[in-house]
């Protein structure tokens, strides 16, 4: 009977029954089995679990060195744009202030820094240049014109089309660039709100609607995949993890002969373990491998920064909440004369004065508790010390920066001594023009005192000549008619020569800026009425009708200065004259040109300008003579007229027609005499200022027409006066104080023909005051240009001495100015004569004394 035995349902109801029983029965056919082929099967399987391994771990390598690429990749790009925002925001402003042009052409132009575009692309050809892992590049499918040759590949295309519908998202592509997988990453160069402006606004640029946030172009960054240490370091790691994963294979193969039934467990725990193991080290891996790069980036980025740091051509210094420097350019040790290494963790005040630094320090603690930041507000000039001990000025204007736990304050420093020594240069210069100015009004006021000394004795003597002839024998005949006649052209001369000293000097003080205009209102109908009743005789003698003046109701009163209005008009009514043609007509037309403003026209029927003359008309020296023709004039007139009109705030305008008449304007502003005050009142007169005094200061201006009309010489009656004699009335005893015998002579001799006075000498002050003092004069005549003691002078003592105070003085002066006429009138002279003196107003004035 055999002894197998049956199986009962106790038996079968245990788990592991069925599989016990097998194994029982086929226990040494599975073992031999497992002997001859159980090795090769473990071994496939082992194979196959490590290659499906390998390509796991690749593949985990792999996307991993991907994310670092791209990582990397995104943080230089963002750290590219930080860095030219910084660029654009904190240093161009400043180079701008400090007079430096950015450009795009800046290697060209001294003492210029690129713009922010141009910037970023150099800096890009740079990274290329120097071999660096990645590089940038900056392309716009909008360039300037300097920039049309950067032709955009398929990618870029693609890309900015992507970015400008996603612009969140950057677009990137791994290409083969010479042979080289090349990771192309790009990100948007979107619109600031400092760029919309300028884009928009210069000139050349491709596209001037920008708005905030637009993709004006892209940011690509290279980066060579299989440079990366990531990649190198990837079949070593493979290589690690097939090695660990044949010796556990053989060691499983081993326990498989002794335990095939846990092999599965085993191997799931063991592949678990390597597959942990791998990932960590790849995490590893990558996580050094990125902060290897970051690290190499952020020195990089450091160096890049200092270099600019170092290439700003202002000083700047980086001090912290202590005032301890902690950086400073190449700029500012250059500035003050010091090295890095000594500077670096040095107060800051030893770049300062003493007083300057200790005031800094107390401010720095000031400003720390709470204090008024009034440095950080505004620029501001200090003095500062170089390491020689020499102080200079500078500008230095502050900014704050605030760190976690402390303060960093960073000042850009501007050496302005140069900039002062030429601002000083320059208003001494302006103080020299000055000063040459005065010289040149000087010499001109000394040039006109020379030149009317010698034209007193020549206007005197033909004066005495005419009377001496007048009063001789009648029967000289024709030889007295001829010295007669040489002796008015020597007064005739001699007048208009005097009238031409005048009309230079007027000239020369307008374009030197000075001016005597004194506005106020004057009565115009007046003014011209006498200026017509005065030109009279020129007209008669010129065979020209004078018409009455016709004026406008209500442009009678006008702003300006009575003097000077008076002598513009005579000008212009004796050129009307003296251009016109025999039977010819000019007439005065005064009517409003405008709100608040009056016209006054003189209008003539003469031979008319052309265009040519027209042009130079107003031209100092500029004269339309015909040949054969003699018409006297200096040619000034106009020229002094017009720039007289213009400091009156009117205008001198001309039309002229040839051989149909000329038609000169001047245009005022009106005064309404609703707004007439009490002073102006006074004002509305006939005459100049002069003539309201008893100061025989005849405007020399107008000499010049009243010698063509013959009101400027002297008749004999004018000359003898009133010579009625009174036997009861003593002699005038007179003291003249003239060191210039020529002069005396003149008025000795006049005195003399006139009868009634008693003329004596003193060659200077010194004598003057001391005969004064002796004699006791009832009148003293004084000239002012005196050898010693000037006659101002002179006029004092005499006022000082109690034995001459109440003997009234008469001035005789060579200059004619209203300031030096005012003076001495202010200083006690009765009466101001100017030279050459006019022997009939001093006929007057002396008669008023003899009474």
């Amino acid at each position: 009977m055999s002894e197998r035995r049956l199986m009962t349902p106790d038996d079968s109801s245990r788990p592991d029954a069925g599989t016990e029983a097998f194994a029982a029965q086929n226990k040494q056919p599975m073992l031999a089995w497992l002997a001859r082929r159980g090795l090769w099967i473990v071994g496939v399987l082992l194979i196959a679990a490590g290659l499906s391994t390998a390509y796991y771990v690749r593949n985990a390598l792999e996307a991993a060195h991907q994310d670092t690429l791209l990582e990397n990749a995104d943080n230089l790009a963002s750290s590219v744009m930080f860095f030219r925002n910084f660029y654009s925001k904190n240093i161009l402003p400043r180079a701008r202030d400090a007079g430096m042009q950015i450009t795009s052409d800046y290697k060209n132009t001294p003492h210029a820094l690129p713009l922010p575009a141009t910037f970023t692309l150099d800096f890009g050809d740079f990274l290329a240049d120097m071999g660096a892992n990645a590089t940038i590049a900056l392309f716009s499918d909008y360039p300037f014109a300097n920039r049309v040759d950067r032709k955009l590949d398929a990618f870029q295309v693609e890309a900015l089309a992507h970015l400008r519908k996603d612009p969140d998202t950057p677009f990137f592509r791994i290409e083969t660039i010479g042979g080289r997988q090349t990771l192309r990453y790009v990100a948007p160069d979107r619109m600031q709100p400092s760029c919309v402006g300028c884009h928009n606004t210069t000139d050349g640029s491709p596209k001037r609607d920008w708005k905030v946030g637009d993709v004006r172009g892209a940011l690509e960054v290279r980066q060579p995949v299989g440079l990366s240490s990531v990649q190198n370091d990837g079949p070593q790691a493979l290589k690690h993890a097939l090695s660990s994963l044949t010796l556990i294979s053989l060691a499983l193969g081993l326990l498989m002969l002794g335990a095939v039934a846990g092999l599965r467990s085993y191997l799931n725990r063991n592949l678990a373990l390597v597959k942990s193991e791998n990932e960590t080290n790849v995490r590893l891996k990558a996580e050094a491998v990125r902060r290897s790069e970051s690290e190499q980036l952020a020195r990089f980025n450091e160096t890049r920064l200092k270099q600019i740091f170092n290439s700003v051509l202002e000083g700047v210094i980086v001090i912290d909440s202590q005032g301890v420097i902690t950086e400073i350019n190449d700029a500012a040790l250059s500035m003050f004369g010091y090295s890095r290494a000594t500077l670096i963790g040095t107060d800051v005040n030893v770049l300062m004065p003493e007083k300057v630094g200790a005031a800094h320090a107390t401010y720095l603690e000031r400003y720390q508790q709470g204090g008024n930041p009034w440095m950080l507000t505004t620029p501001r000039r200090v003095i500062a010390r170089r390491r020689d001990g020499s102080e200079f000025p500078i500008r230095i204007a502050v900014s704050e920066t605030k760190m976690s736990q402390s303060r960093l304050y960073t000042a850009v420093i501007q050496d302005i001594s140069v900039a002062e020594q030429t601002e000083r240069s320059l208003l001494k210069a302006k103080e020299a023009a000055e000063a040459a100015n005065q010289l040149k009004s000087e010499f001109l006021a000394n040039m006109s005192h020379e030149l009317r000394t010698p034209l007193n004795a020549i206007l005197g003597h033909a004066q005495l000549m005419n009377v001496g002839l007048d009063a001789q024998d009648q029967s000289a005949g024709l030889e007295r008619e001829e010295v007669k006649e040489h002796s008015d052209q020597i007064m005739q001369s001699g007048w208009h020569l005097l009238s031409l000293i005048e009309e230079v000097l007027d000239l020369s003080k307008i374009e030197s800026g000075i001016s005597d205009i004194e506005l106020q209102t004057v009565d115009l109908h007046a003014i011209v009425q006498a200026c017509q009743v005065q030109q009279q005789v020129l007209a008669a003698k010129s065979d020209v009708q004078l018409l009455d003046s016709d004026f406008v109701p209500g442009t009678e009163l006008i702003r300006a200065d009575a003097r000077r209005i008076r002598q513009v008009l005579i000008n212009l009514l004796s050129n009307a004259i003296k251009y016109n043609r025999p039977k010819g007509t000019v007439q005065i037309l005064v009517r409003p040109a405008g709100p608040r403003r009056v016209a006054i026209e003189v209008r003539d029927t003469g031979r008319g300008m052309t265009g040519e003359q027209l042009s130079q008309l107003f031209r100092p020296f500029v004269r339309f003579v015909q040949t054969g023709e003699v018409i006297e004039g200096s040619g000034i007139g106009l020229a002094l007229s017009r720039r007289l009109i213009e400091q009156m705030n009117g205008t001198l305008t001309v039309r002229s027609e040839p051989h149909v008449g000329s038609s000169f304007v001047v245009e005022m502003d009106a005064a309404p005499t609703d707004q007439l005050s009490d002073q102006d009142a006074l004002s509305v007169e006939t005459t100049p200022r002069a003539q309201s005094t008893s100061v025989a200061a005849d405007d020399a201006t107008s000499l010049a027409s009243e010698l063509d009309s013959g009101a400027a010489q002297a008749s004999p009656q004018e000359l003898e006066g009133s010579r009625v004699a009174d036997d009861d009335r003593p002699p005038l005893r007179v003291l003249y104080i003239e060191d210039t015998p020529a002069n005396y002579e003149v008025v000795r001799l006049f005195l003399e023909m006139r009868g009634g006075f008693v003329i004596q000498n003193a060659a200077d002050g010194e004598t003057g005051l001391r005969v004064a003092s002796e004699t006791q004069p009832d009148l003293i005549l004084l000239d002012m240009s005196l050898p010693g003691m000037q006659g101002m002078e002179v006029r004092q003592k005499l006022a000082q001495s109690t034995q001459t105070a109440s003997i009234p003085v008469i001035a005789l002066s060579a200059v004619a100015t209203r300031e030096d006429i005012d003076l001495a009138l202010e200083a006690g002279f009765t009466d101001y004569l100017t030279k050459p003196v006019r022997l009939s107003k001093l006929g007057q004035i002396l008669e008023k004394y003899k009474t």
